[in-house]
């Protein structure tokens, strides 16, 4: 399962080419499903086929990291993002500190 926001585009197209490019996929089964649908977030369920378990195995992690590049590259604002400062992290520690 892959969770992605619900601004990310349709991507069967996308897993579809991956799975036609790579020397893993036996031609069966390539499918992308949307499994959950939440205020903002989607999760998806990308399916596709291999000759064998370990095949498979590597084939999901080779769709899942080219897919996951995809979405960075075209659709960068669609990932979730958490962000710290840092800045203030320091100056929180320099306090704490200071106050011992």
């Amino acid at each position: 399962m892959s969770i992605l926001p619900f601004r990310s585009p349709s991507s069967g197209e996308k897993l579809e080419e991956i799975a036609r490019a790579s020397r893993l996929w036996d031609g069966r089964v390539v499918a992308l499903q949307v499994t959950d649908f939440k205020e903002s977030t989607m999760e998806i369920r990308m399916l596709v086929s291999a000759s064998t378990a370990p095949r498979t195995f590597d084939f999901r992690c080779e769709v899942r990291k080219k897919m996951i590049a995809f979405v960075q590259q075209r659709y960068p604002d669609a990932l979730p993002r958490i962000r710290t400062d840092l800045h203030d992290e320091r100056a929180r520690t320099r306090e704490k500190a200071a106050a011992h």
